[in-house]
């Protein structure tokens, strides 16, 4: 017993001087591999940035099927009403791609249309998942992307076209009509374009 109790001391004093002879380049050291293994500094996917994307993606959803539906029973098909010089809202049916793309093609392009923005839609969802954390932008831009692409893609399906209402014009040279899905995605594929340079590939 009285050897234990010797010894108890010494174990203390040898702690203490491991503890003191940590150098500060050491505790640097040491302090910048805990923040690399931190998730906002890692490269590694994260579970709750994932879910957050999905959500800004359900909020997308869930803005452009109200707003077609305040506008199916607010607005006369192809009947613009005046918002600015430059702005009307006016209701009209798109069986073609964003922006009217492809609407005079003959009727296929529905269902093409429709399996590729599925498509499009289980690869974007893939790329999110793998999506590292501080790609914050990105994570933003495909959550946009996939918002604007099932919006569209439950009107196809229920409606066999799209709901379109803004129409935003020079004088006489109008843009086509488009919806908050369109603008979305365009708006996804700007930042997607930003985050090339904010997320440069390492060779």
């Amino acid at each position: 017993m009285n050897d234990k109790a010797n010894k108890a001391p010494d174990l203390v004093d040898k702690m203490s001087t491991a503890k003191s002879s940590a150098t500060p380049e050491k505790k640097k050291k040491a302090a910048a591999e805990v923040r690399q293994k931190t998730p906002e500094q890692s490269s590694q996917p994260s579970i709750k940035a994932f879910f957050q994307g999905l959500l800004l993606s359900g909020v997308v959803v869930a803005l452009d099927q109200w707003s077609k539906q305040v506008a199916t029973d607010n607005l006369e098909l192809y009947r613009p009403q005046a918002v600015f010089d430059w702005l009307n809202m006016m209701l009209a049916h798109n069986s073609g791609a964003a922006f009217s793309f492809l609407s005079n093609a003959g009727g296929w392009q529905v269902w093409f249309l429709s399996i590729l923005a599925a498509l499009i839609s289980v690869v974007i969802v893939v790329w999110m998942f793998r999506l590292p954390v501080k790609e914050k932008v990105n994570m933003a831009a495909l959550s946009l992307v996939l918002g604007g692409a099932i919006g569209n893609l439950i009107d196809r399906v229920r409606l066999g076209y799209v709901v379109d209402f803004i129409d935003a014009h020079l004088d006489d040279r109008h843009w086509p009509a488009f919806n908050l899905a369109d603008s979305a995605i365009f708006l996804g594929v700007a930042l997607l374009i930003l985050g090339m340079f904010l997320y440069p590939q390492k060779k």
